[in-house]
């Protein structure tokens, strides 16, 4: 959660004092409030002020908060800290632990005054991954164990910065029927990972492209395969475009 600095926080704890009293928690010395726990009792004190029942200032303030749409606020005899409502949250459903706060396309949490917030499988990454990759520390790549969130990162980064980057080994090279040279690399990673890719390049631009393929490869011609669902022995191109 984003905290929000509440200076004026005295006429708020003469008014829960007042009016929210059974909200102290057991020490007796915070109070958790805001419209995740207010909302019945706020809705209450509101109509009583039309009726004329209520008449505080301190009431009016903490309406007036409240309308701020703060979804929780924590207040001490000397600090209040506010916590707002996102104005846009995207996650990923896992059919395991149900929806989990994810976005590789931008932040997953956004508020209304532009602060933004990224994750990845309900973890929080630095935003440089997002806003400036060329920038983003390679380290929380290498340190992370979750193997689709290490790829995420890399995707992320791109992974021809990545490769210029780290060290990788060339496992085989050779030359494709259109005359391009193509490589199978490995990617070393911490925790005695090791990842493969196949670099390959377009026959009409000379554009280069990399294609993640199963750690076991052995050779270019055998990981191209793999990339169209075949064995090596089953890939047979006439012509390669």
């Amino acid at each position: 959660a984003r905290p929000l600095s509440c200076t004026r926080n005295t006429p708020g704890l003469r008014c829960r004092r007042a009016l929210f009293g059974w909200f102290f928690n057991a020490s007796g010395r915070q109070i958790g409030s805001g419209l995740s726990t207010d909302v019945y009792a706020a809705t209450l004190l509101d109509f009583f002020e039309e009726l004329g029942i209520v008449r505080s200032e301190d009431w009016t303030w903490w309406k007036r908060l409240l309308q701020t749409r703060i979804w929780s606020c924590f207040l001490s005899a000397q600090t209040a800290v506010a916590v707002l409502p996102p104005v846009g949250v995207r996650v990923l459903w896992s059919s395991q632990e149900g929806p989990v706060l994810h976005s590789t396309e931008g932040p997953a949490i956004e508020w209304r005054d532009g602060t933004r917030s990224y994750w990845l499988r309900r973890k929080m990454v630095d935003p440089l991954f997002f806003e400036e990759p060329e920038s983003a520390p390679i380290r929380d790549i290498l340190l992370e164990p979750d193997a689709r969130t290490k790829q995420d990162l890399i995707n992320l980064l791109g992974l021809p910065r990545y490769l210029s980057r780290t060290k990788v080994t060339v496992l085989d090279q050779d030359v494709d029927l259109a005359g391009m040279s193509r490589r199978l690399l490995a990617l070393k990673l911490e925790f005695g990972e090791r990842w493969c890719v196949v670099e390959v390049r377009c026959p009409s631009k000379g554009d280069i492209h990399y294609l993640w393929v199963p750690p076991e490869m052995e050779r270019c011609s055998q990981a191209v395969a793999w990339t169209f669902g075949f064995d090596v022995e089953q890939y047979a191109p006439q012509v390669e475009a």
